[in-house]
């Protein structure tokens, strides 16, 4: 059966990603300490049991926290569009209680990201200040306040 195949292929590239040294992306995974749990390590019958159920074709598997290892408590089956939200390179911004990553900022106010994240990095303007120059509309004029700004490893400033 080709979606087996598909399912099987997926097994195989988390173990590539943290076993084999040659892979182009095993500096950021294994390089990085980053395993296959005890349960899932070579034993395509577990991660079946454990996974099957939550997959569809075009779906990758993806870690919730990417600092943790592979296993069945930190991964889920994503698209590439919720995978991109997950990186360790994004950079989080918090808005009225609300946190999300700087494209789902600029997606939510319609305004370019790369405009966004050009005026908060090289003009050194405050997130609030780039969206409302941005944005330009008295309804999300912010005012000044806590932005929270992270990353996924920590807390950046």
């Amino acid at each position: 059966n080709s979606k087996y195949r598909l399912f099987y292929k997926l097994f195989q590239s988390i173990h590539t990603r943290c076993y084999n040294s040659r892979e182009k992306s095993y500096k950021y995974y294994g390089g990085r300490g980053i395993k296959v749990c005890e349960r899932w390590y070579r034993n395509f019958k577990n991660f079946k049991q454990d996974m099957f159920h939550q997959w569809k074709q075009g779906l990758q598997i993806e870690r919730v926290n990417n600092n943790e290892n592979y296993s069945p408590q930190n991964c889920i089956f994503a698209t590439r569009k919720q995978q991109s939200r997950n990186k360790r390179s994004n950079i989080f911004f918090e808005l009225n209680g609300e946190k999300k990553c700087l494209k789902d900022w600029a997606d939510f106010f319609k305004i370019n990201y790369k405009s966004l994240y050009n005026l908060i990095k090289y003009k050194n303007i405050s997130f609030r200040d780039a969206i409302n120059r941005l944005h330009n509309n008295s309804k999300t004029n912010f005012r000044s306040g806590g932005d929270s700004i992270t990353k996924q490893d920590g807390i950046i400033s």
